[in-house]
């Protein structure tokens, strides 16, 4: 089971509109760091790493640290972005109007909506007797 947190705009559609993070570290953005960022529009982060891996090589290719360093220098990066993307995410989905909704624990991201709709709906009800 994963952890889902659900934001959404003020005045927007629930059902159509509503944004689901997954919690915890991501692979895809530890393999893909710099891609990872750059298609999830975070731009400013993507830069600095871009630079922080040409700072990287380049003290390597100067011998000013070695090879092994270079690797888990690397690797580090990898594994900050790795914890640390999902957060930027949030940032920038707070940036864009985004608010926090609700939590959801699920097996899949189609089960956290429905799980997430279903509490709409039932919230509803109750509001209404």
């Amino acid at each position: 089971m994963k952890i889902y947190t659900v934001y959404l705009k003020e005045g927007s559609d629930p059902l159509e509109d509503a944004e689901y993070l997954s919690e915890g570290f991501s692979w895809k953005a530890f393999i893909f760091s710099f891609f990872w960022l750059i298609y999830h529009k975070l731009w400013v982060q993507g830069a600095a790493i871009f630079i922080l891996f040409i700072v990287i090589g380049e003290l390597a290719g100067a011998g000013a640290i070695s090879e092994g360093a270079d690797f888990v220098l690397n690797i580090g990066v990898c594994t900050y972005i790795g914890f640390a993307g999902k957060d930027y995410l949030r940032k920038r989905l707070e940036s864009e109007g985004y608010d926090f909704a609700d939590v959801v624990l699920a097996k899949s991201i189609d089960e956290a909506e429905y799980k997430f709709i279903d509490s709409l709906i039932k919230k509803h009800q109750t509001l209404q007797k």
